[in-house]
């Protein structure tokens, strides 16, 4: 099924829609992902950094606990040097002083080279604190005193006993004290990091929320709000599609009862005409109601085509020179008859001078007039039908006032009655019949001649007034005026009777009865018709008589050979008179097709005798 180009238009900013929400779920992912890493590794890092200072201040910790507990160690041991021992005891009190000595200097010296190759700023305060409270000094007197004990350097008991009370006292209150501040500065030190540490699981639990907000903002929030979107609008679409359904359901029961009842007074009088016992009367009577009857089908056909046209973007206007009040004069004929029958007063004036002549589409102007005088009419039951004319110089554009007594309409049903397949009143006990399309198409063809219609005020009972606008730009700048004068309106009819004496015209039609039809619209008018009912057997018939015939009516869907390839064929044998193509195509794109093919003129079925006489006419 071929859609329509709004559909089309639809289809393809829904598909921008979604390539733009695409795109930003894409790039919103990117950078969220981005952002969290970036701040997910400078955390980790960081935390990396807490702990590493941690370890290494449990590591200094430790270092230095050690040469403490050296010190205290070389310390004891050196008291009982003041004891009278002799012999293995005081060797065995040797070793063990020394080795607790080798100890000290061993790790001391582990720790001074610990110290030089972890930079930290924190190790280093410490180590700038050691330096400040000579620590190295002390640690150097201590150890220079602890080997000259070792080494005998003492001669005698009180040299001795000297150097042991200087090691005990430099193991209690010179580095004892010393590395208990130090060891206040490292606690210091580890509380701080550990403060660092627990300000680090905020950061990373304030990240987790980020994270999720981040990811609810940026992704999570549009996605839905696209799904939510989408959602509504599907609703929406199956609201509308159910709502439209409904509608053209209603609209196809109108429409079927619109068909058949006007079908069921064709077939029935029709069927009257084989009787031969009808009057005269009764049988002009008869011809009457299926004329109007057919003239009906016909005018709902063409409303249907033209709403699908307008719907599938398709309508055109075909704009031509018109004079305004001939148009007017043809409108008021026509529709005069109804409000006459009703015996309603029907007017015609002009607001102010309005040009004789203008570019306009005069069928569709008029198709309009119909649609919403005749509505007026159709919905007025005493009173008057009024329609006021004006033209505007500056935006060059037509204005009709139509204004009715009528029933008016109710205000919540305004919005109704410009929608196709829709109308005020769908039941089955309504007045007033109609297929419920005029007003719809009426405002379509205004739009697409680049105006409008637009209901200016209705009231239940007292009756509505609508504005047509319609675009219509001048013949000429300066340009005659005039005053519309009711009087001046009046109905002409127009006199076919010897309009074609003596002019010769083929008509060629593979239906039989619509080939005599046109025979006798053409002989009342005093031409002389053959018929062809086939393409080969008009192209032997023009072969024959070309130099006689004045023109040829043919038909563009035959079997065989349709109207084209003999329209070729006639042109490749010479034959130069006009030619006119008279098919039940309507469609704009057909009678393009037809005029580049080269046909002279383009007749719609069904025809008028009026309309078929005048155009031949016309042509030569």
């Amino acid at each position: 099924m071929e859609i329509t180009k709004e559909e089309n238009q639809n289809f393809k900013k829904s598909n921008v829609y979604i390539q733009k929400a695409r795109k930003r779920f894409i790039w919103f992912s990117v950078l969220g992902l981005l952002a969290i890493s970036i701040v997910s590794i400078v955390s980790l890092k960081y935390h990396e950094i807490v702990v590493e200072q941690q370890k290494l201040t449990q590591d200094l910790y430790s270092k230095l606990s050690k040469q403490f507990l050296l010190i205290n160690k070389v310390s004891n041991i050196s008291e009982r040097f003041e004891d009278n021992k002799t012999g293995e005891d005081l060797v065995s009190l040797k070793e063990n002083f020394g080795t607790a000595l080798a100890d000290l200097k061993s790790e001391r010296e582990s720790f001074a080279n610990w110290i030089n190759n972890n930079k930290f700023s924190e190790i280093q305060e410490v180590y700038n604190l050691l330096k400040d409270k000579k620590v190295h000094r002390k640690m150097e007197a201590f150890i220079s005193t602890a080997e000259g004990l070792l080494n005998e350097e003492f001669n005698d008991y009180l040299e001795v006993k000297k150097a042991v009370r200087y090691l005990a006292k430099s193991s209690s209150s010179g580095l004892g004290e010393t590395f208990n501040t130090i060891n206040l500065k490292i606690k210091e030190i580890q509380d701080s990091s550990l403060d660092d540490l627990h300000q680090t699981g905020t950061v990373l639990l304030l990240l987790t929320v980020f994270q999720v907000v981040f990811l609810w903002a940026l992704i999570f929030r549009p996605l839905y709000n696209i799904v939510f979107t989408q959602q509504k609008g599907m609703a929406k679409a199956l609201i509308q599609a159910q709502s439209a359904s409904r509608s053209k359901t209603d609209f196809l029961a109108n429409i079927s009862h619109e068909i058949r009842t006007p079908m069921t007074a064709i077939l029935g009088y029709a069927g009257l005409l084989k009787s031969e016992k009808l009057s005269r009367e009764e049988l002009e009577k008869s011809l009457e109601i299926i004329n109007q009857n057919a003239t009906h089908l016909l005018g709902l056909i063409d409303e249907i085509l033209d709403i699908s046209k307008i719907e599938a973007g398709k309508f055109h206007v075909e704009n031509e020179k018109v004079d305004v009040f001939t148009l007017l004069n043809e409108v008021y004929s026509l529709i005069g008859v109804k409000a006459s029958e009703k015996n309603i007063k029907l007017n015609f004036e002009s607001e102010g001078q309005i040009p004789e002549e203008v570019f306009i589409d005069p069928k569709r102007l008029k198709q309009i007039l119909f649609n919403i005088i005749g509505n007026s009419i159709k919905f007025t039951d005493e009173g008057s039908v009024s329609l006021k004319v004006n033209y505007n110089y500056e935006s060059r554009s037509l204005f009709f006032e139509v204004k009715d007594t009528g029933k008016g309409i109710a205000p919540e049903m305004l919005k109704k009655i410009f929608k196709p397949f829709q109308q005020v009143d769908t039941s089955v006990s309504r007045v007033h019949g109609g297929a419920g399309l005029g007003l719809a198409l009426s405002k379509g063809i205004a739009e697409a001649m680049g105006g409008t219609i637009r209901v200016l005020e209705s009231r239940e009972d007292v009756g509505t007034t609508i504005e047509i606008e319609i675009k219509a730009n001048l013949v000429k700048k300066q340009m005659k005026t005039n005053n519309l004068k009711q009087e001046e309106l009046e109905k002409k009819s127009i006199d076919i009777r010897d309009k074609l004496k003596k002019r010769k015209i083929l008509v060629v039609d593979d239906a039989k009865e619509n080939a005599e039809l046109f025979r006798i619209y053409l002989n009342m008018a005093g031409a002389e018709v053959q018929i062809a009912n086939d393409g080969v057997k008009a192209v032997e018939y023009v072969e024959k008589y070309k130099e006689e015939l004045d023109l040829i009516l043919l038909d563009l869907q035959m079997p065989g050979r349709d109207g084209f390839q003999v329209l070729k064929e006639l042109h490749s044998g010479g034959f130069e008179k006009p030619i006119v193509a008279l098919t039940a195509h309507a469609m704009q794109e057909e009678k393009i097709k037809t005029k580049e093919a080269g046909f002279n003129a383009h007749i719609t079925k069904p025809v008028t005798a009026e309309t078929l006489v005048q155009t031949v006419l016309e042509l030569i």
